[in-house]
């Protein structure tokens, strides 16, 4: 088990921070919530367009719950149970830990919120519209908003890859509830992929443009500073 956490622990000292301005505003902006608000604001104008005012609302609340479960999972249940410091709160890791804006996070870190609820997102997403495009864009998001856990150092990557397990397990259990759900409001079976069609690549592109901005922050702070 030393050797394990040590292991964690020499992880995410690679991991952390850089020396340049410009990645430092990419991963500022890609943890923050508020950046991927437009990506939402489309997927839900695509469920109403094509689904209509019942369907929205089925996979609306389907995310909400997954979000809710999976945040509930690690900051009520998994973090005051396991009381694991966050890198920036160690006592003897903390001061080896490039900061970004002086960002600590909460006290504890296991397991991480931000891996869980986007996991749980995409998998439901994944799994619910079984577009490909769509569910890569989505991991890709995922995987970006946890990475910059790592490099924030608020997160050792042990936190980070069981946050993302519980996200995977909580959403591919809601996707199999929101099917079940539709079959009894006796909403069209017919796989969202086939009905939806370019649509979806509408909110893959938001995904997209999302990364765009993501990566223009970073030029913004490397021209600023």
């Amino acid at each position: 088990m030393d050797f394990l956490v040590g292991l964690d622990r020499q992880l995410l000292l690679a991991l952390n921070g850089s020396d340049s301005l410009f990645v430092d505003g990419i991963m500022w902006t890609a943890t923050r919530t508020a950046t991927w608000v437009p990506m939402a604001v489309v997927l839900l104008a695509v469920l109403w367009r094509r689904g209509g005012p019942r369907y929205a609302l089925a996979v609306v609340l389907a995310i909400a719950v997954a979000i809710t479960l999976a945040d509930q999972f690690a900051s009520s249940l998994c973090k005051p149970l396991f009381e694991r410091l966050r890198p920036t709160h160690d006592p003897t890791l903390g001061p080896a830990i490039d900061l970004v804006r002086g960002y600590r996070g909460g006290r504890f870190g296991f397991v991480s919120s931000h891996a869980a609820n986007t996991f749980a997102v995409f998998a439901l997403l994944a799994v619910h519209f079984r577009h490909r495009l769509l569910a890569l864009s989505l991991l890709a998001w995922a995987a970006l908003s946890s990475y910059s856990r790592l490099y924030l150092g608020v997160h050792f990557p042990a936190d980070v890859a069981c946050g993302a397990a519980v996200g995977l397990l909580i959403g591919l259990a809601v996707a199999r509830l929101l099917g079940l759900a539709l079959r009894r409001l006796g909403i069209s079976a017919t796989p969202p992929a086939a009905r939806f069609g370019a649509d979806l690549r509408l909110v893959a592109a938001a995904v997209a443009l999302s990364f765009v901005y993501v990566v223009a922050q970073g030029f913004v702070w490397a021209c600023v500073a």
